[in-house]
């Protein structure tokens, strides 16, 4: 074992930096919403899907400062808190992933259909070009994709080391 811990693990503290980056405008546009969150209580999944992708970036953090780099001991419930939230931001990132990646190999149908709404929807008129709109959707969802994937490989990284670090998670007193 290295004599610097956090040398070995580079890679892991990039993707956390990523994931702490995206989770914190998460968390403003989750600040942002609860009035909508108020007048249409549809949204309440969603709000509570994101929500737990911000609590899995703080509760990562956490591990990797309190367990990895300062191999201090925590309580179990933290490891709850970690593993409960990895495990609905998993999904998350499964529900992005899947059709994201499809529309990446035939982008063709959503592209109609985008069309279709800015017909319909009278988007066109804001002077943006159908083109223009299908770029940043695009752009979008190559976004979404990349940090799903990010967010996936960094949930399934923690599941091992706290697999790994499983004796630093001590019973509550």
């Amino acid at each position: 074992m290295s004599k610097y811990p956090m040398k070995n693990y580079l890679l892991y503290r990039i993707t956390g930096f990523i994931i702490n980056f995206v989770s914190i405008i998460i968390a403003i546009n989750l600040l942002l919403s609860i009035p909508l969150l108020l007048s249409q209580p549809f949204f309440l999944l969603f709000f509570f899907i994101l929500l737990c992708v911000v609590l899995y970036a703080w509760f990562a953090n956490s591990f990797l400062k309190k367990i990895i780099i300062l191999k201090q001991p925590v309580k179990k419930k933290m490891k709850e808190w970690l593993l409960v939230n990895a495990l609905v931001s998993f999904i998350f990132s499964l529900i992005i992933l899947i059709p994201g990646i499809a529309l990446l190999f035939n982008p063709d149908p959503f592209f109609k259909n985008l069309e279709i709404f800015i017909k319909n929807s009278g988007a066109g008129s804001i002077g943006i070009s159908n083109e223009e709109i299908k770029k940043v959707a695009l752009a979008e969802l190559w976004f979404l994709v990349i940090f799903c994937l990010i967010l996936s490989l960094h949930i399934i990284w923690t599941y091992r080391l706290v697999k790994k670090n499983a004796a630093n998670f001590t019973d509550e007193d």
